[in-house]
């Protein structure tokens, strides 16, 4: 169920990001989480239950952090593939590195008592991949 709700949202956001490279990746995860922050449905899911929401949504419990670590994948792929990302780190950590980040900001109020921030998600998902870039992989 929960991928049913991430799979459109993330299509979605994709389909109406501008730019390309970091900066279009950036954007999509803004405007993902910036769904997710907002969605009633879903913070009424995180609030009933956050432990087991939570262990649901960002561990290995249940496919759904694998699915949309996948996806976002697919779309650092696809930048890569258009040469409008560079990356030295293999695409599947990065793309994990990502979705964390995205985590981290999209659940800080029950995590570490912050409120949601999908700006910050954006600035930095778009500073990680512009450093992914530099970074030397020995």
């Amino acid at each position: 169920m929960l991928t049913s709700l991430a799979d459109p949202t993330l299509r979605d956001a994709a389909a109406a990001a501008p730019g390309s490279g970091p900066e279009r990746i950036g954007r999509i995860l803004r405007d993902f989480s910036q769904a997710l922050i907002d969605a009633p449905y879903y913070r009424s899911f995180l609030q009933r239950d956050t432990e087991r929401a939570l262990r649901l949504i960002t561990t290995k419990a249940s496919p759904l952090q694998q699915h949309v670590v996948g996806e976002v994948e697919r779309l650092l792929a696809e930048e890569c593939g258009r040469g409008h990302l560079r990356t030295s780190m293999p695409l599947g950590d990065l793309a994990y590195l990502v979705v964390r980040i995205a985590e981290s900001f999209i659940y800080a109020d029950l995590l570490t008592g912050d409120p949601p921030d999908a700006a910050k998600v954006e600035l930095a998902v778009t500073a990680l991949l512009h450093g992914a870039a530099r970074v030397p992989i020995p």
